[in-house]
């Protein structure tokens, strides 16, 4: 669930395209592995490329997820 601001919306739409490839619990260990405090700033669309990258996920295919591009910045 996605309730504590901007960056957890977008780390949901983000697992939630890591799914369609059948990598979320490799990007959900990746994600929240590497977090910092809520809401610091740190967790940006370049933040999830990166990650999703060093997880295994194509990142092409996560940018152009229905879900990555119906989520604000």
């Amino acid at each position: 669930y996605a309730f504590l601001g901007q960056e957890s919306t977008r780390a949901a739409a983000a697992l939630e395209c890591a799914g369609q490839q059948g990598q979320f619990w490799a990007f959900h260990r990746q994600v929240y592995e590497n977090q910092l405090p809520e809401n610091s700033g740190q967790l940006t669309e370049a933040d999830l490329r990166e990650g999703a990258t060093e997880a295994g996920l194509d990142a092409k295919a996560l940018a152009s997820c229905p879900s990555s591009n119906q989520r604000s910045e």
